[in-house]
């Protein structure tokens, strides 16, 4: 790279170099700054942040009126291991929820596909210890959640400080509850 800016003239913004890590893109900008070229006037990058750098530019031009569009409606995100661990735990949540919702019908003898407040209307009628200590159970496990939240680092509560379905204890947080439970 170095020979075709030194030698052959290649202005460097012309010159992308792609990697496969990024401890080999920061390598090749070291050298670049080394012989004394500008780092920022090549594109070094590794594949797949080249590939989301030219996905969100086409997905900006194609909302400014302007470029061919990507095909997206939505400027695609990138899922860290951490996002994908949660997205999979949502399912297998999920999953979880809808069987047990399909034997709670079965067991109380309700029509297949019962909304759960029928669900929770039949098991209150039908057996009412047994809802008594699902409900005991709930509140102990919405306490607790409660607890959890006031032990947080005080940076996280800034962040949700805003206000929404984070800071008034509603939304995401009690359906997660709510799966637990069922």
């Amino acid at each position: 790279m170095l020979h075709l800016i030194l030698h052959m003239r290649v202005p460097p913004q012309h010159i992308l170099c792609i990697t496969f890590t990024n401890k080999a893109a920061a390598e090749v900008r070291e050298r670049l700054q080394r012989a004394g070229v500008d780092p920022r006037s090549v594109t070094a990058a590794t594949f797949h942040s080249w590939c989301y750098s030219q996905l969100r530019f086409h997905h900006r031009a194609r909302q400014a009126g302007r470029g061919t569009a990507a095909g997206f409606e939505q400027c695609p995100t990138v899922w860290m291991d951490t996002d994908l661990k949660r997205a999979v735990a949502l399912a297998l949540r999920l999953a979880s929820l809808e069987k047990g919702r399909t034997d709670l019908t079965t067991w109380l003898q309700l029509p297949e596909g019962s909304p759960w407040g029928a669900i929770l209307a039949r098991a209150q009628e039908a057996h009412v210890d047994l809802y008594n200590t699902c409900v005991a159970k709930a509140q102990a496990l919405l306490q607790k959640q409660e607890e959890a939240k006031k032990r947080k680092p005080a940076a996280k509560k800034t962040s949700q400080a805003g206000g929404g379905a984070a800071a008034t204890g509603q939304g995401a947080a009690g359906s997660e509850l709510a799966y637990d439970i069922l």
